[in-house]
C-alpha cells in the first residue's frame, strides 16, 4: 500500500510537467546573448540589439551570424553623474518593426543621497545607417514633466505596427497619458485612454485596437486586458491551475496575435521535505481565441528579465537570470524559442 501512494504521488508530479509542454515550438540556448545587461528589441529577422556585460550597445545575431554596427551618437556631454548634481543618460535603441529606425528616450537626471529622479527627457530618432536624426521635441530642448509616479518611472515606449510612429504612455502625478509621435510630422498627438486607470500599454493590435493592463491587475490571478474599441475585458488566466499568476514581463506580437507572459506557479515536488517549488514558464495566449501553450527553461530558478517577439511572430526571444541552486551565483541567459 506504501509502495502505491508513492507511485500515485509521482504521476500526479509527472502530470504537472506535462501541462508544459510545447507542441511545435523548439528551445535553442543562445551563446551569443550569454551575460547581456539588456535586450531591447529586433532590427531584423536574425539580429537584436543588446546591452553587454560591459555595458555597450551592440547589434548581434541569436543565431552567431555577423552581424551590422549600429551609428555612431553624438556624446551626451555634461557632468558626470555625482551627489546633487544633474546629468545626462540615454537609453538602448529601440528598433523600430521595419528595422528602419532607432528609437532612444534621452534623460536629465537629478541625484540625491539616495534617490535619482528625472526632470527632463527627449526623443531621438535616428535612421539604421545614421544618415538621418529627428529629435522630439522638435527644438531638441529637454521637455520638464512633473516627477513620475514610483510604478511608472520609465515609460512605455511602443513602435506602431506599421513603424509610423511611437506611442508613450507616462504616468506623472496625475492620471496617465498616452501620446502618439510620428517619424515624419512634427509634433505629438494625445489619445484618448479607458476610463479605468491604466497600468501597462501592451500595444496596437491588427485590427487598430490598443491592448491595457488595468492598473493593479499585475502580478494577479486574472489579468484584464482591455481595449479602447471594446466594451468588456478580455479575461486571460491559466485553466485549471489556481497556483499559478501571470506577471510582468509580457509582449504583443501584432503578426500573430499572440501575447506572451510569464507564469509563475508553484507545484509540489517529490523529494524528502515535500516542498513547495516555484517554477516559471512562459504562457503564449492566441487573443483570438485557443488554447494556450506554455514554454519551459532547463533552469532550475528562473527570473524572467525581457520577452522579444521576432518581426514575423515565428521566434520568441527570452532574456532570463538563473540560478541552479538558492546559493549558486545568478547567470544571465538567454533562450531562443521557434516554430
Amino acid at each position: 500500500m506504501k509502495t502505491r501512494h508513492a507511485a500515485l504521488l509521482l504521476v500526479s508530479v509527472t502530470c504537472l510537467g506535462c501541462r508544459t509542454a510545447q507542441p511545435g515550438w523548439h528551445r535553442e540556448f543562445v551563446p551569443a546573448l550569454e551575460g547581456s545587461r539588456e535586450i531591447s528589441g529586433w532590427l531584423s529577422q536574425d539580429t537584436v540589439v543588446i546591452r553587454d556585460k560591459d555595458s555597450r550597445e551592440r547589434a548581434v545575431s541569436p543565431t552567431g551570424r555577423s552581424a551590422p554596427s549600429l551609428p555612431t551618437l553624438p556624446p551626451l556631454g555634461g557632468p558626470e553623474p555625482a551627489p546633487n548634481r544633474c546629468f545626462l543618460s540615454r537609453s538602448l535603441a529601440y528598433p523600430s518593426p521595419d528595422g528602419k529606425w532607432l528609437l532612444y528616450w534621452e534623460q536629465e537626471l537629478q541625484t540625491g543621497t539616495d534617490t535619482t529622479t528625472p526632470t527632463g527627457e527627449r526623443w531621438r530618432l535616428v535612421s539604421r545607417r545614421g544618415e538621418k536624426t529627428r529629435l522630439w521635441p522638435p527644438d531638441g530642448k529637454l521637455s520638464r514633466k512633473p516627477q513620475p509616479t514610483l510604478y511608472m518611472w520609465h515609460p512605455e515606449v511602443l513602435w506602431l505596427p506599421d513603424s509610423s510612429g511611437w506611442s508613450v504612455l507616462r504616468s506623472a502625478s496625475g492620471p496617465a497619458e498616452l501620446y502618439r509621435v510620428s517619424t515624419v510630422e512634427k509634433g505629438s498627438q494625445q489619445l484618448p485612454l479607458p476610463e479605468k486607470e491604466v497600468d501597462t500599454l501592451l500595444g496596437q493590435r491588427r485590427d487598430g485596437t490598443w491592448l491595457w493592463l488595468p492598473e493593479g491587475s499585475n502580478g494577479s490571478q486574472r489579468l484584464h486586458f482591455l481595449t479602447t474599441n471594446a466594451s468588456t475585458p478580455l479575461p486571460l488566466s491559466i485553466p485549471g491551475d489556481l497556483s499559478a499568476a501571470l506577471s510582468w514581463p509580457y509582449t504583443l506580437s501584432t503578426a500573430t496575435d499572440t501575447l506572451a507572459i510569464t507564469v509563475s506557479r508553484r507545484a509540489a515536488l517529490w523529494n524528502k521535505f515535500l516542498k513547495q517549488e516555484e517554477i516559471t514558464e512562459i504562457g503564449l495566449f492566441p487573443l483570438s481565441g485557443g488554447v494556450p501553450l506554455f514554454l519551459t527553461f532547463p533552469d532550475k530558478i528562473v527570473w524572467v528579465q525581457s520577452l522579444h517577439w521576432s518581426p514575423d511572430g515565428k521566434r520568441l526571444l527570452c532574456l532570463i537570470n538563473a540560478q541552479t541552486t538558492p546559493n549558486a551565483p545568478m547567470v544571465s541567459k538567454a533562450y531562443l524559442f521557434r516554430r
